[in-house]
């Protein structure tokens, strides 16, 4: 199974992904709580540090940081317009909130006491130009905390689907394995080695890589987890490999898979993250 993006991150980001994490943003921030509070408290973070989260999406983990900040500033950086926008007005009663529309790889960042990202860090073009790009933007004694995904084999409450339907997509789909090739992906880091060579390579000193395992709980009707899995999971691109004749099928096995794993209004399934920290 492939995940890998498009070439051009600024037009996926833009015109077909950041709309689409935008109408889900309330279901993906009760998905992700477990992740979010897992960062915040690593990062420890105290009064009076400065904070740039990175790849900050519709600004859930910045808003978090800025509670525990004081009067220093949270900004938050990504490439998606739609995404900013809808932070911008998640925050419009925050002083000490700024939202910015910009590539953490390649342009000047803010300085700050603290870099982090919860699932930002695996859609760089080249990843250790940009975490040497942030590294450049941290004091001295800053750290930067971040989560990304370990395999898919580790998070079936994002693979699922795909089990669920195996036999019948096409041979080409399943002979990609998500985290072999360093591409942009959410599974780029799967391998924790290439995860700590590049922050090696980045210049960080200092570096932990720490495993959470915990379970994500997607709530509501079949029809909303159904939408949402559709939406912002693989099952949409899985979908797209298959022939229009096979594809109620697949939808039917999904949906067959889906009744038998809920509980009551819940899914709740495995989730596994890396949690690196580094100086």
């Amino acid at each position: 199974m492939t995940t890998e993006l498009p070439d051009d991150p600024r037009t996926y980001w833009n015109e077909e992904a950041g709309p689409v994490w935008v109408a889900n943003q309330q279901m993906l921030d009760r998905v992700m709580t477990p992740v979010l509070e897992s960062i915040v408290d690593l990062a420890a973070l105290s009064p009076g540090e400065h904070v740039l989260d990175l790849g900050c999406g519709s600004g859930s983990l910045t808003l978090a940081a800025a509670e525990r900040i004081g009067d220093a500033v949270a900004v938050g950086v990504d490439v998606s317009e739609p995404l900013v926008e809808h932070a911008r007005q998640r925050s419009q009663d925050k002083d000490n909130v700024r939202f910015v529309l910009g590539d953490a790889e390649e342009e000047e960042l803010p300085a700050s006491d603290v870099a982090l990202s919860r699932f930002g860090v695996m859609f760089f073009r080249d990843s250790v130009r940009a975490f040497t790009n942030i590294k450049k933007a941290l004091t001295a004694e800053g750290r930067c905390v971040f989560a990304c995904w370990q395999g898919g084999e580790r998070n079936p409450w994002m693979t699922w689907p795909m089990a669920a339907i195996r036999d019948l997509l096409p041979p080409e789909v399943l002979a990609a394995a998500p985290g072999d090739d360093d591409v942009p992906s959410p599974f780029r880091f799967a391998d924790q080695d290439r995860l700590v060579a590049v922050l090696r390579a980045a210049g960080f000193s200092d570096v932990g890589v720490d495993s959470v395992e915990k379970p994500l709980t997607f709530s509501g009707s079949e029809e909303v987890i159904l939408d949402f899995i559709q939406e912002l999971g693989p099952l949409s691109s899985l979908l797209d490999t298959l022939d229009d004749s096979v594809r109620p099928e697949a939808l039917d096995r999904v949906t067959s898979r889906l009744r038998e794993l809920r509980t009551g209004n819940d899914l709740t399934l495995p989730g596994a993250w890396w949690l690196a920290s580094a100086r």
